[in-house]
């Protein structure tokens, strides 16, 4: 008797046979139908070459079939991601081309004789470069790339639409090439200090270079004239230094940076007999270049200032609120966000932070309002560090000593690229960051200001030490520059003036991140005493207030005077500290904002993935998400976090 769980042998043999011949009856049909379809389908899929895929294998086992289809969706891919890297190479070295000096910068030097065109006529025809670039963007298919350059995908649309979109307000920022945030004047050695000068043709290529400003300040003073012309100047305080800074730069011909390489005991060995007359017409291009800038000074004071806007802020321009919001989901990334949200954002930071400070006053013992705590910590010496040398041990003892030993706990695959600490070349801000190479040989460099010890007390070096270095800014850039990221992705250029009509360098993620670091700092035990704990939130009440500051000037209509005195009460700066960020905001509408609401979404993303992985949830790993994939607008970052608890929850599976 058979069990009846069981089936004879004889049927299952039967079976199978049968399977068989309905499996090839149905091949036969396939591969008959896809002959008579046309060679390519409406969505691209092209029959011929999977025909010679699937023929190869004739009647063969489904198996085989399988690798076949397998092998041709392979092939699609292929094909996608190698169109993919074409475009982004030739949007970066367009990129690269139209803006020479950054192009310097990041040592490609094939572009050291020329200079970006500030002509605002050239804008129109760089819209529609990057409208084509698009186009051809548009015609991959999403869906057939891989994973990294799916991303890329995402980012360079964005970067695109971005900038198109943002050519309906070239008549406003764009127009304004002066103030006294950026550009030349801001920092002259800069453009010696990135240039090689290792053969006769780099001499040469930097004295063709010198020999064009003049030019190119006359295409920056016509830009300017049509934004007086529109009615969309810049504030008074955004251009009145600049007098000042010419009359400083000017005064003695003879020190003029651009001379210096040629004062070098190199550049005689380079140039040999050469040097007399490369060197004379050197001076030649400088004192040219001179007359320029003089005649730059008399068109701001004589023509530029006296139609400079009267508001502080943008809301003063017609259509300056539209404006302002289009500038503030540029600088944060966050298409839907609106000036109301961010400013109600700040109070609410604020709000939390001064709360936050009071306890630490309550453990410290000490009475009074938090002002008067500031106060007390601004006239307490023994927070300063007189000694340059020892300031600057001080944040090499915190970045060596201190951080670096305990990274490994919260971030793997650390990149190991140097960093080291120096003196400010000019005065300036208490610290800033300066990204190396991605092969070492440059170092990453964290300028601090020892020229003025109250600008960097002991309580502060901690929170900005980790905001600047790492794990701040410094680890950041080390991630991006290893990775095998294009280098649209790990390369972008600042600039203040032109937002919304700029290709966005994802200010929130970048700033938001190295203000994350600072919360991440305190998780990490790296404050070691309340009062560098106070120093942490000193830093971060200032970014919370900047968020009501900026909006408040922009959008509400606040004064000049109101922003400076909420500062003052919140804050630790002093008046001249006050005015100095003020006036920045002033210049530069909206950037101020990235920080705080980049930190805030970066906490919304690790507070979601800690929801929904629990147990499984690895900080180091939600880390590398993050790093490993370099800038991009927040929409995006949120979608790679997505797919990565996917895959989590899928492994674990």
């Amino acid at each position: 008797m058979v069990p009846l769980n069981s089936t004879p042998k004889r049927d299952v043999k039967a079976t199978y046979v049968v399977a068989k011949k309905i499996t090839r009856w149905l091949l036969t049909v396939m591969v008959i139908l896809l002959l008579f379809y046309p060679s390519t389908s409406e969505d691209g899929f092209h029959y011929p070459d999977f025909h010679v895929s699937f023929g190869t294998n004739g009647t063969a086992p489904m198996t085989d079939l399988k690798i076949s289809v397998y092998n041709y969706t392979e092939k699609i891919k292929k094909d996608a991601n190698r169109q993919m890297d074409k475009i982004t190479s030739d949007y970066f070295n367009w990129r690269l081309e139209t803006e020479p000096e950054w192009s310097t910068t990041l040592g490609v030097h094939r572009y050291n004789d020329k200079l970006e065109s500030w002509n605002y006529r050239d804008f129109e025809t760089r819209k529609n470069k990057a409208q084509r670039f698009l186009e051809q963007l548009l015609s991959i298919k999403k869906e057939d790339l891989d994973k990294t350059h799916s991303v890329s995908y995402d980012i360079l649309k964005d970067v695109l639409t971005t900038y198109i979109d943002g050519y309906r307000w070239w008549k406003f920022h764009p127009l304004n090439p002066f103030n006294f945030l950026e550009g030349f004047l801001t920092n002259p050695k800069e453009l010696v200090d990135v240039t090689p000068f290792e053969t006769h043709a780099d001499y040469l290529n930097f004295i063709v270079r010198i020999e064009k400003m003049p030019r190119q300040y006359d295409e920056m003073m016509e830009t300017a004239r049509l934004a007086i012309k529109y009615n969309h100047t810049l504030n008074n305080v955004s251009v009145n230094r600049i007098p000042r800074q010419i009359d400083e730069l000017t005064a003695n011909k003879s020190s003029f940076p651009f001379i210096e390489p040629f004062l070098q005991d190199k550049a005689a060995f380079v140039l040999g007999n050469t040097l007399q007359h490369m060197t004379e017409r050197m001076k030649t291009a400088i004192k040219k270049f001179i007359l320029k800038l003089k005649a730059v000074k008399l068109f701001i004071k004589n023509l530029y200032m006296p139609h400079t806007r009267k508001s502080w802020g943008i809301h003063g321009w017609k259509n300056g609120k539209q404006n302002y919001i289009h500038i503030l989901r540029w600088h944060t990334s966050l298409t839907n966000i609106t000036p109301e949200e961010v400013h109600q954002k700040g109070l609410d930071e604020v709000d939390r932070i001064y709360q936050d400070i009071l306890k630490v006053m309550s453990r410290l013992g000490i009475q009074g309002t938090v002002q008067d705590f500031f106060t007390v910590l601004k006239k307490n010496s023994s927070f300063l560090i007189m000694e340059p040398e020892g300031a600057l041990q001080r944040f090499r003892e915190i970045i060596f000593d201190r951080i670096l030993p305990e990274l490994p706990k919260y971030f793997k695959n650390i990149p190991n690229l140097p960093i080291v600490v120096k003196n400010t070349p000019q005065d300036g801000i208490g610290g800033e960051y300066k990204h190396g190479s991605e092969d070492g040989a440059r170092p990453g460099i964290f300028y601090v200001n020892i020229r003025r010890p109250e600008n960097n007390p002991t309580y502060s070096m901690a929170a900005l030490t980790i905001h600047e270095t790492v794990p701040g800014h410094h680890l950041a850039e080390s991630y991006s520059l290893v990775s095998d990221l294009p280098p649209f992705r790990k390369y972008m250029n600042w600039r203040v003036i032109s937002a919304p009509f700029y290709f966005p360098f994802y200010n929130s993620y970048l700033e938001g991140w190295a203000l994350y670091a600072e919360y991440l700092g305190e998780e990490m035990g790296l404050y070691r005493d309340d009062f560098e704990l106070m120093g942490r939130y000193i830093e971060e009440m200032f970014r919370a207030c900047r968020l009501v500051v900026d909006t408040g000037l922009h959008y509400f209509g606040w004064d000049r005077q109101r922003a400076i005195e909420y500062l003052l009460n919140y804050t630790s700066y002093t008046v001249e500290g006050s005015m100095i960020e003020i006036d920045r905001y002033i210049t530069w509408p909206g950037q101020a904002c990235g920080y705080k609401i980049g930190e805030l979404k970066i906490k919304e993303l690790r507070k979601k993935a800690e929801q929904e992985l629990g147990h499984l949830f690895d900080l180091s790993e939600f880390h590398y998400t993050i790093l490993s994939n370099g800038p991009m607008p927040f929409y995006t970052l949120e979608n790679v976090i997505n797919i990565w608890i996917s895959e989590v929850i899928s492994r674990k599976l």
